[in-house]
């Protein structure tokens, strides 16, 4: 075995192994060299602030879960698997609630219940953050009700981003907006060709500005909310508004 500031290692610090519930850290960054990080690691842990290193590759069962002191969580940008219950609050107990939750670049593998399976106690998260190399994003972090803004890096390749809003690299579809986004209206990026279904499920969006190359409108983009659609004429925005 070994240890770093209180935390728990193997001998060779390859995988971290317990951090203690009860620290006088605030913020705590995994030690660089660390590959994985064992089921349960960090619950309970009373940090506001973990940053994953980029050697991390493999994440177990429950790492973060019960962390209500957490604010920020960086995942490493190597990381491939997230095991069971990744950011899981325990039942009855007022839900975790992130401000800041910074994705992997290649996420291939992640468990169930990411955010807990208790219903209203799901673990809450306001921004996501998302690199410029990102190649996968796993639509269970975007599709958060609590979400209010999703950021790509400048520059990114298979993603990007216009005021909060996801979008594939070349802004050519509209992926998602979040659904807690407080904006009421929104103007589509110009380059955009397709909406993707449910891109604005529930959110308050009263007024959407549709752009004239606008080619494919998936289903249940919106909710009820919407009072006003702009398009051009002749489009499949004024087909769609007209339906």
């Amino acid at each position: 075995y070994s240890s770093d500031k209180g935390v728990l290692y193997t001998a060779d610090k390859k995988e971290l192994i317990k951090a203690p519930s009860s620290t006088a850290l605030k913020i705590y960054t995994v030690c660089d060299g660390t590959e994985s990080i064992a089921n349960n690691a960090f619950s309970n842990s009373v940090l506001t602030v973990i940053n994953v290193s980029d050697s991390v590759k493999t994440l177990g069962n429950y790492v973060f879960a019960n962390c209500y002191s957490l604010k920020e969580l960086n995942l490493g940008k190597n990381t491939e698997s997230v095991g069971n219950g990744l950011l899981s609050s325990q039942a009855y107990k007022t839900p975790m609630s992130i401000t800041k939750l910074t994705l992997p670049d290649n996420l291939k593998a992640i468990g169930n219940n990411t955010y807990g399976d208790n219903g209203n106690y799901q673990t809450a998260v306001s921004v996501l953050e998302i690199s410029a190399d990102a190649e996968t994003v796993p639509s269970v972090f975007y599709n958060r009700a609590t979400l209010k803004e999703i950021n790509v890096a400048e520059g990114g390749k298979n993603y990007s981003s216009d005021k909060g809003v996801l979008y594939n690299g070349d802004k050519t579809v509209l992926i998602k907006c979040p659904r807690s986004t407080e904006a009421f209206e929104y103007k589509i990026a110009d380059e955009t060709t397709t909406v993707s279904s449910a891109a604005f499920e529930g959110t308050g969006h009263k007024e959407v500005y549709f752009p004239a190359g606008i080619r494919t409108i998936g289903n249940s983009v919106f909710n009820s909310s919407l009072k006003i659609i702009y398009g051009y004429k002749g489009t499949v925005a004024e087909t769609y508004a007209n339906e």
